[in-house]
């Protein structure tokens, strides 16, 4: 009767087992098949790979029988083989995205870098690097070639600050050098103006320097300087002539008066003899 009963006992802890092992299987296969579903339409990797080592860890400590484990272990290697076949088709496309990326941008660059040292736009060509950064910022590349571009714009924005210093350095020297003679002749217009007598050569000469001053080099300030100068030779030489007219037209005058009253008093002594 002992020995029934221990085997009756055996049979029921068997029963028990193999019905939980069935319990398992069923609720471990479905967490399997999501598992298998998400590997096979990944909208990204981490999330459906976090999953499929939560459905890993469940098969640790958990009954079930041998042929459900090896399958149920079976399929969820194969999700695990899937995810990794995407990320690796999905590294090879963005590295050979990358590479072509690559190749346009460093023809865009090539193409920058030869108008920073050639042209004197520097307006159009501080458009055109960031334009190139933007570009650089938005592209597909990978984080290594992406900072060799970007090292290389940073090198052609050096460039062209020093290149845009030494040609206004330049530019600055060659106005200061016109404003010298400039100013040089100014004052000996303006001299002109208050003491010389012929003034249509004075006012030649304002209309001369006038032209000069207008396709020179020189900056405004310096224009606005020689301006202000000429003008003053100008009003100047006009003033002077006005004055000229006015002192010769009243001296006329006079002349008349007094010789219309010697002519007059000539006239009645004529009329009383």
């Amino acid at each position: 009767e002992a020995f029934r009963k221990v085997n009756s006992q055996i049979e029921n802890e068997k029963k028990q087992s193999y019905e939980e092992a069935l319990l398992n299987y069923t609720h471990l296969k479905v967490k399997v098949d999501e598992a298998s579903f998400l590997a096979s339409n990944p909208k990204d990797f981490n999330e459906p790979w976090e999953f499929l080592l939560e459905v890993q860890a469940m098969f640790k400590n958990t009954r079930l029988l041998n042929e459900h484990r090896e399958t149920l272990y079976g399929k969820l290697q194969e999700a695990f083989a899937k995810i990794k076949e995407f990320r690796e088709r999905e590294r090879n496309e963005f590295t050979s995205g990358s590479l072509q990326n690559q190749a346009q941008l460093n023809e865009l660059l090539a193409e920058a870098i030869k108008s920073v040292q050639e042209s004197d736009d520097f307006k159009g060509l501080k458009e055109k690097l960031i334009h190139i950064q933007a570009e650089i910022r938005n592209a597909r590349l990978t984080r290594e070639v992406r900072d060799e571009l970007n090292t290389r714009v940073q090198d052609a924005f050096t460039m062209l600050h020093v290149r845009q210093d030494a040609v206004f350095t330049a530019k600055r020297q060659n106005a200061e050098n016109q404003f010298q003679l400039f100013e040089s002749r100014s004052k000996e217009i303006l001299k002109q103006a208050k003491e010389s007598a012929d003034y249509n050569k004075v006012r030649a000469d304002i209309k001369q320097i006038q032209a000069e001053m207008r396709d020179s080099s020189m900056f405004m300030e310096q224009r606005e300087s020689l301006r202000n100068m000429i003008q003053e030779a100008f009003e100047t030489v006009n003033n002077r002539q006005d004055q000229e007219r006015l002192t010769f037209e009243t001296e006329a005058q006079n002349n008349y008066i007094r010789l219309k009253k010697l002519v007059d008093d000539g006239l009645a002594q004529a009329n009383e003899s």
